[in-house]
């Protein structure tokens, strides 16, 4: 049996019913979801296994700083953290900033007003 031999939509329907039967809410993806977070420290293999960029543990503390990603914290131990969209976006920036292409603060404002109002950055 291929995939082409699955009805999607049973196995959508299956999918739907096993996550209200085992976690009691519908399957969700949280990438964009600000309460789903991941520790800091497991950024830099995030964003090497999502886009082969490197980077160096030692610049996690700027990220926040530089505005490449938000300021957020772990709920349960506050320590920094990071959405599930955000290793993607850290590797493109790694990547213009190896290309020399500007991701300097300027930029950053710029995105971080987008980000608002699109909902996916709270407003300072």
């Amino acid at each position: 049996m291929t995939l082409a031999d699955v009805d999607l939509s049973t196995l959508f329907d299956a999918l739907y019913d096993a996550s209200l039967d085992t976690f009691g809410m519908p399957l969700s993806t949280g990438i964009f979801d600000l309460t789903r977070l991941i520790p800091l420290s497991q950024l830099p293999q995030m964003v090497r296994r999502e886009t082969e960029e490197v980077l160096p543990p030692e610049r996690l503390d700027a990220l926040v700083e530089l505005g490449w990603t938000p300021d957020l914290r772990l709920p349960d131990s506050g320590q920094h953290g990071f959405a599930i969209y955000e290793p993607s976006r850290v590797g493109l920036f790694l990547e213009l900033e190896r290309k020399t292409v500007s991701v300097d603060p300027p930029y950053m404002s710029w995105l971080r007003i987008v980000g608002q109002a699109l909902g996916l950055v709270k407003p300072e």
